[in-house]
């Protein structure tokens, strides 16, 4: 039986809020990393084409940002690091998802790490989710 979107949700949620920063930033990208691997590999072998949205793939490359700066400047050790700050004042997501939900405001702080951690659980949610109901294109080869 397919897991529901908000078991999704909660589940994602309670792996990711125990760690701190830079774990988070790695133990995320890397989830999320795989989760689209395996999408893509499900339905496409080898694109992405149609299987996300303009906008996830924006987010997806501020995800990526935020993890170079992590790995490449060593004093980055918090999304309070200025340019990991930067990228995620810029991650669209929670500051259009906070406006709708006080349960969501209550539970992410409107903070980086907030806004990364809302940002990285939504995307492991709908990623899981385009996993669940992709269906696999044949293999059979072509010739």
């Amino acid at each position: 039986m397919k897991e529901e979107i908000f078991d999704k949700f909660q589940r994602f949620y309670e792996i990711y809020s125990k760690e701190k920063d830079e774990k988070l930033v790695f133990l995320t990208t890397a989830t999320i990393e795989d989760l689209l691997n395996r999408a893509l590999k499900k339905r496409l072998l080898a694109s992405r084409l149609g299987l996300i949205s303009v906008g996830l793939a924006e987010e997806l490359q501020l995800l990526r940002k935020i993890r170079r700066e992590f790995k490449n400047k060593i004093d980055c050790t918090t999304l309070d690091y200025k340019e990991a700050q930067i990228f995620c004042v810029n991650l669209k997501a929670p500051a259009y998802l906070k406006t709708k939900s006080d349960h969501i405001n209550r539970r992410f702080s409107n903070t980086p790490r907030g806004n990364f951690e809302l940002t990285v659980t939504i995307i492991s949610c709908m990623l899981d989710d385009i996993l669940d109901n992709v269906k696999t294109i044949s293999q059979t080869p072509m010739y």
